[in-house]
């Protein structure tokens, strides 16, 4: 989930990447949407993709930018951050 304000939703993004943090493919659903009807398409897309486990940000994040090249970067769960107590993400470009 992203927003400016952590009160406030803009978008919510699903992003499908390998257990090494390769992202494979990403879906944006804007706030406007009804939570039920994006919650399936969310479902439906990760279903084509075959996704077996979904692990999920619990927070509302503000979109962040590479320094270098400025393009958006994904927040994502790695196997790593997983294992780890107390990590949650790292970022990474497509």
């Amino acid at each position: 989930m992203y927003g400016d304000d952590p009160e406030l939703i803009d978008f919510v993004e699903v992003v499908i990447h390998s257990g090494d943090g390769k992202v494979v493919a990403v879906r944006t659903w804007d706030s406007d949407r009804d939570v039920e009807r994006a919650t399936d398409e969310m479902m439906s897309f990760v279903g084509e993709y075959g996704v077996t486990e979904i692990r999920q940000v619990d927070a509302v994040l503000k979109p962040e930018f590479c320094p270098d090249c400025g393009q958006r970067t994904y927040r994502i769960v790695t196997d790593g951050d997983a294992r780890q107590a107390g990590a949650a993400t790292h970022h990474s470009h497509t």
